[in-house]
């Protein structure tokens, strides 16, 4: 169970790290693998919110959801600091 809610946190996040680079033209900073970092550990902060269909005992809606919203604020943060370093 363990190693099957983490893969399935892992996937949400990298999912949720594409449709973002699909769907804005803001590039992540760190990339790729550290949008899916990010998204991995949103899924699994929304895992927790009991809400929505489960999935091998993990709450597929928040995670979809709060995943996005960490890689929002990610994308968001990393551009104000880059922003800041620049000036």
């Amino acid at each position: 169970m363990l190693v099957l809610s983490i893969l399935l946190y892992f996937t949400v996040g990298c999912l949720c790290v594409y449709a973002f680079k699909k769907f804005q033209k803001n590039p992540i900073p760190g990339g790729f693998i550290a949008g899916c970092a990010v998204g991995s550990i949103g899924a699994w902060v929304g895992g927790l919110i009991p809400m929505g269909p489960q999935l091998a005992g993990i709450y597929v809606v928040p995670c979809i959801a709060v995943a996005a919203v960490f890689i929002f604020i990610a994308t968001y943060v990393g551009k104000t600091i880059e922003f800041n370093r620049g000036a």
